[in-house]
This record gives C-alpha cells, sequence and structure tokens, in this order.
C-alpha cells in the first residue's frame, strides 16, 4: 500500500470587511473546515489586521487579511483552490508549499 506523502502549505486569504469582524470570524472557520475536509490539519493561525488594498477586488477597497500553516496531502490542494474561488467572502487567496524537495 503506498504512503500517503503530507506536505506544508502556507495560506494567505484577504477576507470581505462588509459583515465585520463577525464575518471574518465565521469566514475563517469556513476556511479551516474546508482544509480538515480534505484530510488536511491546520498548525498555525494568524488574524491579521483590517487593511487597504493597492486595488479593488469584488468592489472592495479593504479586506481582512489572515494567514495559515497547515498540512495536506498535495492532491487536496487543487480542490482547496477550488472551495476557495467558489466562497463569497474570500476576496483572494495564495496557497503556497512550504516543503522543498
Amino acid at each position: 500500500m503506498k504512503e500517503r506523502k503530507v506536505k506544508e502549505y502556507e495560506g494567505v486569504f484577504i477576507i470581505d470587511p462588509e459583515p465585520g469582524e463577525d464575518g471574518a470570524e465565521i469566514a475563517i472557520a469556513k476556511i479551516e473546515k474546508i482544509i480538515s475536509k480534505h484530510k488536511g490539519k491546520v498548525e498555525k493561525k494568524e488574524k491579521l489586521e483590517k487593511r487597504s488594498l493597492a486595488y479593488e477586488i469584488k468592489k472592495r477597497r479593504e479586506g481582512y487579511y489572515f494567514s495559515i500553516d497547515f498540512n495536506a496531502p498535495p492532491k487536496a490542494i487543487a480542490e482547496l483552490k477550488k472551495s476557495y474561488n467558489l466562497e463569497d467572502s474570500i476576496l483572494r487567496h495564495l496557497i503556497l508549499c512550504k516543503d522543498e524537495g
């Protein structure tokens, strides 16, 4: 049986500020739930402050920045990205692999 390889990733998200800080907390919980659903494990999360955006995204000029470190199988990343694209409360996301080699 093949061993499942898990890699370390860092995700950075810009959350819609419209629903307020409580709405941002709900969006963060959804992000964590999506990671868990795809057999990932959250290692560290860091909520950053509300910032102005360099340019308008989905008719918003500011957003809550949030960073999360997690482990997941490489095959799960495409599904994670698809799920995040469908989530209205996430203005932008970036997922980077921390493992090299």
